[in-house]
């Protein structure tokens, strides 16, 4: 009997050790998968006018080509297997300045552990573009 006992509570530690490390591996995996969605994102809105040698007329045109980037990004990591969005992204705009092509922002993501409960990981992020003549 003392040694069923014994089975069963390190049972008990092996699976509550089990669960602590994949939560702590999922939490680490979502920091990178937001850090790397935001830094895409941005690349991709300040390459879109850097490389046309063209300013966005307003703030509006900006955001905008933000979202657009951010949305096709955020459409192929938000879904699960089954099709079921997994990840809810919220995105906060700090500061859009078109004409100096400073864009900062914060991307939070929810999303639900092993265990069900929410959690939510933030991630911000400023760029500039910088024109460099040789």
């Amino acid at each position: 009997m003392r040694n069923a006992v014994i089975g069963i509570v390190v049972s008990m530690c092996i699976l509550v050790t089990a669960v602590i490390v994949a939560s702590i591996q999922i939490n680490d995996n979502m920091r990178d998968q937001v850090a790397v969605v935001l830094d895409t994102a941005i690349c991709s809105t300040q390459r879109v006018f850097y490389d046309k040698q063209t300013r966005p007329e307003s703030q509006e045109e900006y955001l905008a080509e933000f979202n657009k980037n951010l949305n096709v990004l955020i459409g192929e990591s938000s879904r699960g297997e089954d099709g079921e969005k997994k990840i809810q992204y919220n995105v906060d705009v700090y500061s859009a300045d078109c004409e100096k092509g400073l864009l900062d922002v914060q991307l939070r993501a929810k999303y639900r552990n092993i265990l069900g409960q929410w959690r939510e990981v933030k991630e911000r992020k400023t760029m500039i573009i910088e024109v460099i003549d040789a």
